[in-house]
């Protein structure tokens, strides 16, 4: 079997090279803080509700027969495929099918020339913390027949996910999602409520003025009720981003 990996729509074969070592994955650390009171054994513990980037370091080797370039060819490939970019992108391996990371090169090592022309190199990613599922980027699409649709979403995963719910539509809104109720106003075409960024915007920037409620809802692990009301007929987009570590 061949392992490989994709970033960004740059497959590593593609380019003349396979992974050459297994990668070593490391579960995300949860950010805890410890803290120890007078008089009492055991630390309190406060809990940050995130986990921590993780590093992905793949040992890349390069295959004479997949790609017909020199060392030093395959050194400048490397560096335009992966080092042009250090905004977060898609990260895709042989060893997660059906899932991806979010992911940004952080650095190739200095190659190291074999004989026979083979070109070996490390390249490391840092990572979310999460795995997400590809069924989990596919949006789930309701129409509204009389001004509100509940449905039942249900998250396959352990992990509570962080959808985005795009709504269609002009004016006013109510949206419940588990026991979470958001109030909108005033949307002016579409609005997008994304717990990833903790942020609801629309074309024109921020409509956090237009929100009221306590939080942004996650979508649990299992069935989910969603509800929403509006002043108009309206079409909803939920992405709701599955995840595992």
């Amino acid at each position: 079997m061949i392992y490989d990996f994709e970033f960004n729509g740059h497959k590593l074969s593609e380019l003349g090279a396979v992974i050459s070592e297994n990668p070593h994955y490391a579960l995300s650390v949860r950010e805890l803080d410890f803290t120890s009171i007078p008089f009492k054994s055991v630390d309190v513990i406060t809990d940050k509700k995130r986990f921590k980037n993780l590093s992905v370091t793949y040992k890349v080797t390069s295959v004479p027969t997949f790609a017909d370039i020199t060392e030093q060819e395959f050194v400048n490939v490397l560096s335009e495929a992966f080092l042009t970019s250090y905004e977060y992108g898609v990260l895709r391996d042989t060893y997660n099918i059906g899932y991806f990371r979010k992911a940004v090169v952080t650095g190739i090592t200095e190659p190291t020339v074999l004989m026979s022309g083979v070109v070996t190199a490390k390249i490391t990613f840092n990572c979310a913390p999460f795995l997400y599922s590809d069924t989990g980027a596919t949006p789930i699409i309701l129409t509204s027949t009389n001004k509100a649709v509940t449905t039942t979403v249900t998250n396959p995963e352990m992990w509570d996910s962080e959808p985005i719910i795009k709504i269609n539509a002009n004016g006013d809104f109510t949206v419940i999602v588990g026991d979470v109720t958001l109030a909108l106003t005033g949307a002016s075409n579409y609005i997008i409520i994304d717990k990833e960024k903790e942020d609801v915007y629309d074309s024109n920037g921020s409509c956090n003025d237009k929100l009221n409620a306590l939080s942004l809802p996650y979508l649990k692990s299992g069935e989910n009720t969603v509800s929403i009301t509006g002043s108009n007929n309206f079409t909803v987009e939920i992405i709701p981003n599955w995840r595992r570590l």
